[in-house]
């Protein structure tokens, strides 16, 4: 699930990846090169920080909620 999700937020809102370094290249200058390639770098290293972040929260919140719910099914 949490792969899909970051398809989806990569596809719809931000996608620096790799493949984009390699296909843009032969377009970029050295500098334009460099800053790419340190931003899709940072932009995986918060983007997978913030992922697990999040997931920590929302596992948290249904073990939670589950938990509550299996108390009031419970006779």
């Amino acid at each position: 699930m949490i792969d899909t999700l970051r398809e989806l937020l990569e596809r719809f809102v931000f996608d620096p990846s790799v493949i984009d370094l390699v296909v843009w290249y032969p377009y970029l200058t050295w500098n334009e090169f460099l800053i790419s390639t340190v931003l899709v770098l940072s932009w995986r290293l918060v983007a997978d920080r913030i992922e697990r972040l999040v997931a920590y929260h929302v596992r948290r919140m249904a073990a939670f909620l589950l938990l509550r719910l299996a108390l009031v099914i419970r006779p």
